[in-house]
């Protein structure tokens, strides 16, 4: 039986990861969003049955191009975790290059770090593809964000006329697949730009 503070800490997790599910807006303030908290006990022999479901339980409420990519990014894998293995590497990769977001004249707050830790911290099995789902939600709005700048020019200047590329959801996790480190391809992802 779950105790008040096992319930607690659900709930915190639940609201944190309700606001890394709606992003942030310009000033980096999140958004709440419904997320579906708790999709099951999962299981390392039954990571993929259960743990698969799990994944498409908390892609359901995305949107149609980004729910495909993240589905298509855990089906190539037979829906086993990315961030969230017996090897944390991946997810301390990434949050080690979150928290020099600002460095990059990024706003940090947008990637909902302190979110992502708390997860990671989480023993409960049921949080594990919530971590994967938000981790790999962070991970795409920082390598979008690397790759085409978090502003729109024309938002700055209506005269501005640049318009950046940003790189697809399906492109982005595809570099993941690649066996590189999580910062090496994120870093792969920064302007070449001398002047950057």
């Amino acid at each position: 039986m779950n105790s008040f503070k096992d319930v607690g800490l659900s709930l915190s997790i639940a609201a944190l990861v309700g606001c890394l599910a709606g992003g942030a807006d310009a000033q980096g303030v999140a958004e709440p969003v419904m997320t579906t908290p708790g999709a099951g006990v999962i299981g390392v022999a039954e990571a993929g049955g259960a743990f698969g479901s799990a994944v498409r339980a908390e892609i359901a409420v995305l949107g149609p191009e980004q729910r495909k990519a993240i589905d298509g990014f855990y089906a190539a894998r037979g829906y086993e975790p990315f961030w969230s293995g017996a090897d944390d590497t991946n997810l301390t990769g990434l949050m080690a290059m979150l928290d020099e977001a600002d460095m990059q004249g990024l706003p940090y707050l947008r990637y909902s770090p302190d979110a992502l830790k708390l997860l990671a911290a989480s023993p409960a099995p049921e949080d594990r593809p919530v971590l994967e789902i938000a981790a790999t939600r962070s991970y795409l709005k920082f390598a979008g964000d690397l790759t085409a700048g978090y502003l729109k020019p024309a938002s700055i200047d209506e005269e501005i006329a640049i318009r950046p590329r940003r790189l697809s959801d399906q492109v982005l996790l595809s570099r993941l697949g690649s066996g590189e480190a999580v910062q090496v391809v994120l870093a792969g992802l920064e302007p070449a730009d001398p002047s950057y």
